[in-house]
């Protein structure tokens, strides 16, 4: 037992007589419901003989049901029925007294006994059948049997099963000791490497330290030559670093020299040359649009970082006009010319329109400060004629 756990024994020693009371009943519930539709349907037979007094209405019930109850095979198996039918006024048509059984009557007086019958079938009938399953019998034997063989066999099932999983253990813990024995082996092969590694490394220290008590004999021997050698390369570097000092200082003075001249350009440049300077710059490099003067001169008047943000707008529109990301248009096309106009570095404006054969016109470039009179401007010149 050693692979079933109690829980399972318990239930299945304790399942097999709960089920076969729960079956019994239910079967006893179920033949008394069959029996019942069964015998109302049987036990009036021919109602026509019956209203013609032919035969007593309780001899014919008892006359059907007996006969009914003879081809029910589970009455022999252990089943027993017990059947009352009554009429409305509680008068019992069977089973029949004692002193009335025996084979059915037939009388002369019809007449009498057709209106018996027809007063008792008025009054209504009503059929009854208890049903007992009497535990000894072949049919309650079956059912506990059969409860017994499935808990038997749910317990041999779990008994496998545990057999199976036991087997399965094992193998594994055969698999494991399989591996770590080939892994001891390994170990083992690799812990004689590594003792031939070691003395390997042994031999080749002891080499090393030999070659290096030779150097140290011959290092002591160049010693002194050494000594002058780095006094000499000392003095050597104090003079290096200070002719860089003097070439450092020369340098310093030529930078300020070139930016005195710088900002004496920019201070002397006139603005007109600075914006035909752009105008061309523009000319030449893009060459897909055009950059109106107003443009340029807007241009000329922005800061440098502001100025690096608007030409890439500009080149942008030479490139990839498709791509630029327009804010609005600034006029609609009743009775004007669409103009967009387009953000750069938060404050910066830059505004463009398309000449009839598709071409890139900049109109306008500026800041937030410069907006309307840049407006005013490209309102005079986008009126079509």
């Amino acid at each position: 037992m050693k692979h079933v756990s109690f829980r399972i024994i318990a239930l299945c020693i304790l399942l097999p007589p709960i089920c076969y009371g729960f079956t019994v009943r239910g079967l006893e519930y179920y033949l008394a419901r069959k029996y019942t539709r069964d015998v109302e349907q049987v036990c009036v037979g021919d109602t026509a003989r019956l209203l013609r007094g032919g035969i007593r209405l309780k001899d014919a019930i008892r006359a059907n049901i007996d006969r009914y109850l003879q081809h029910q095979r589970l009455l022999s198996w252990g089943v027993k029925a017990t059947v009352w039918v009554t009429t409305g006024h509680r008068i019992v048509l069977y089973p029949a007294p004692v002193d009335e059984t025996g084979p059915p009557l037939i009388s002369n007086e019809a007449p009498e006994i057709a209106s018996e019958n027809y007063s008792l079938l008025h009054d209504g009938l009503t059929a009854t059948v208890d049903v007992k399953v009497e535990f000894g019998h072949l049919l309650p034997n079956a059912i506990l049997g059969a409860y017994i063989f499935f808990a038997l066999l749910s317990i041999y099932g779990v008994y496998r099963t545990g057999i199976q999983k036991t087997k399965q253990e094992e193998a594994r813990i055969n698999e494991k000791i399989e591996r770590l024995l080939r892994q001891e082996q390994d170990f083992s092969e690799r812990l004689e490497s590594l003792k031939e590694e070691r003395e390997r490394v042994s031999a080749e220290r002891d080499r090393l330290e030999k070659t290096l008590e030779a150097e140290k004999r011959k290092a002591g021997s160049n010693e002194a030559g050494l000594f002058d050698e780095i006094v000499e390369l000392d003095e050597q570097l104090t003079r290096n670093l200070r002719l860089q000092e003097q070439q450092q200082a020369e340098i310093k003075s030529l930078y300020d020299k070139i930016n005195g001249f710088e900002k004496e350009l920019k201070t002397h440049a006139p603005k007109g040359r600075e914006i035909d300077i752009l105008a061309k710059r523009f000319g030449a490099l893009y060459k897909n649009i055009s950059v109106h003067e107003h443009a340029v001169g807007g241009f000329a008047g922005l800061t440098e970082e502001m100025k690096l943000r608007g030409e890439e707008i500009i080149h942008r529109l030479n490139e990839a006009p498709d791509h630029v990301p327009i804010k609005r248009k600034v006029f609609s096309p009743k009775g004007r010319e669409a103009v967009w106009e387009v953000l750069f570095s938060y404050n910066g404006r830059l505004y463009f329109r398309r000449s009839r054969d598709k071409r890139i016109e900049v109109i306008a470039v500026g800041t937030k400060n410069t907006q309307t009179r840049d407006l005013e401007f490209i309102d005079r010149i986008s009126k079509k004629p």
